[in-house]
């Protein structure tokens, strides 16, 4: 399958484990300023500033069996793209002693403008701690959502003032759809870039999020 290039858009994949079990988090940036490609030098900033803002922001309201391990970027809008990583270093979450199961998340959902049917951006955080959830245990406490919200802000404007003219975005594809009538199946590809939405806010969402840990790192 050819590669579909998504112009001025760096990936990057945040990678870790929760109790042992490998998990990968997916964002996308965007420069600002088109026909540019991304350096080597700004895929570097970009995954150290994620990597400072988990460190300083989310691991302390993180389960402390959860470590965050690197963030490498790389820009998906050249087929000889420059690569970045962040630097040596892990950060540990510190919160409380009691774990909750690793397919636990705290999902935080990326606000756009677009409206569409069949999904919005989101992203499945490793969990808080056992003691952050509520006396059903079906939802993370309003308290700690609150601090959540202010601390994903506060990593997200860290990483736009560490790489200036960037933003966040949803990236968005175009899919043809082929009858396999051996496996009775339509097969989904990936054709062609449809819209890459900025993401206006982040919002942690209450009830808890689960997942199974399958990672792709992959564009």
């Amino acid at each position: 399958m050819a590669q579909v290039l998504v112009p001025g858009v760096a990936q990057t994949a945040l990678t870790g484990t929760v109790g042992g079990h490998p998990f990968a988090n997916i964002w996308h940036y965007k420069l600002n300023v088109g026909g540019q490609n991304w350096s080597i030098s700004q895929l570097n900033s970009l995954a150290n500033a994620i990597m400072a803002g988990i460190g300083t922001f989310i691991a302390p309201l993180t389960s402390s069996d959860t470590i965050f391990q690197q963030c490498s970027a790389v820009d998906i809008g050249t087929a000889t793209p420059a690569e970045g990583i962040s630097n040596p270093g892990v950060h540990q979450g510190t919160q409380g002693t009691t774990q909750p199961p690793p397919s636990t998340c705290v999902v935080v959902s990326f606000q756009t403008q677009d409206r569409y049917r069949g999904g919005h951006p989101r992203t499945y955080m490793p969990p808080m701690a056992a003691t952050s959830m509520d006396t059903t245990e079906d939802q993370w406490t309003a308290a700690l959502i609150g601090q959540y919200s202010t601390a994903f802000t506060n990593l997200q404007d860290g990483v736009f003032s560490a790489v200036p003219g960037i933003t966040q975005v949803a990236v968005r594809y175009n899919y043809s759809y082929t009858d396999d009538p051996v496996r009775h199946k339509y097969i989904k590809t990936r054709v062609s870039v449809h819209s890459t939405p900025t993401v206006l806010n982040w919002i942690p969402k209450q009830p808890i999020g689960t997942q199974r840990r399958r990672v792709k790192i992959g564009g």
